[in-house]
C-alpha cells in the first residue's frame, strides 16, 4: 500500500483551509464501521454465500487504537497528535462516518484536555432508519449472523455481539437507563438524535446521496 494518497477536498495539497495541516487517511478494511474489538470467529451467512466460508473477525476499533498510538508516539523532533495545543479534526465518510460518530468522544478522551478535537461526519445519516421506541434495535445493515439478518431487532443485537462492538460510552449508558440493549447505539437515529456525542462536530449529508437518503425516504413512505 502506498505511503501517500492523492486526495481532493479536505485532503487537497492546496486550496483548502487544511492544506498546511498534517493529514492521515486510514483505509477501511474491517467491515464493522470501525467498531469491532476482536469479535468471534464463527458462522457468518453472508460470507458463506459469497466466499464459500463463514468465519470473520472484526477489529475496526482496535485498528483506530493502533493509529492513535502511532500518531502519539513519534520520533524526537516530529509532531505528535498529543502535543499540547494540537488541533485535531477527526472524521469519516459513509461507513467511516458511522465509525467517527461512535469513536469521536473516545478519541477526544484519549488525546486529553490539552488537545482540541472536533468531529466531521460526512454522509452522517448513512443507513439511518427513523428511530422507533417500540422497535429500538431496527436497522438497515445487511450483515447476517447465523441465519438472522441484522435488519431484524435480534439480528442487530447478534451483530453487536458477534463483532464485540465498541459503542459511544454515554450512548450506551443512556440506552441502559431506558432498558435498551447497547446495540441501539449502532443506529445513527438514536445516537445523534439523543445528543450522545459530546465533542463538538459538523454533520454533512448530500441530498443526492441515494444510499442513506433513499433508505430514509422509503422508510417514511
Amino acid at each position: 500500500m502506498p505511503l501517500t494518497k492523492d486526495k481532493v477536498g479536505l485532503f487537497a495539497a492546496a486550496g483548502s483551509y487544511f492544506s498546511d495541516w498534517n493529514k492521515v487517511y486510514v483505509e477501511y478494511c474491517s467491515s464493522d464501521s470501525w467498531t469491532g474489538m476482536g469479535g468471534q470467529s464463527g458462522p457468518l451467512t453472508g460470507l458463506q454465500s459469497e466466499y464459500g466460508h463463514g468465519f470473520a473477525e472484526f477489529r475496526g476499533h482496535l485498528i483506530l487504537d493502533a493509529v492513535l498510538d502511532i500518531l502519539s508516539t513519534r520520533p524526537a523532533g516530529e509532531p505528535s497528535i498529543t502535543d499540547p495545543g494540537s488541533r485535531v479534526l477527526f472524521g469519516g465518510g459513509s461507513a467511516g462516518s458511522i465509525g467517527a460518530q461512535q469513536n469521536l468522544d473516545y478519541v477526544a478522551d484519549t488525546l486529553g484536555e490539552e488537545v482540541e478535537v472536533r468531529g466531521l461526519f460526512d454522509a452522517a445519516f448513512n443507513g439511518q432508519v427513523a428511530y422507533d421506541p417500540a422497535d429500538p434495535t431496527a436497522c438497515s445493515s445487511q450483515l447476517e449472523v447465523g441465519s438472522v439478518p441484522s435488519t431484524t431487532p435480534q439480528g442487530r443485537v447478534d451483530a453487536y455481539v458477534y463483532r464485540d462492538s465498541f459503542v459511544d460510552e454515554s450512548c450506551a449508558a443512556a440506552a441502559a437507563s431506558e432498558g435498551l440493549h447497547p446495540a441501539v447505539c449502532m443506529s445513527p437515529a438514536y445516537r445523534t438524535g439523543g445528543a450522545h456525542i459530546e465533542t463538538p462536530h459538523f454533520m454533512i449529508q448530500a441530498l443526492k446521496d441515494y444510499l442513506p437518503v433513499g433508505r430514509v425516504s422509503s422508510q417514511d413512505a
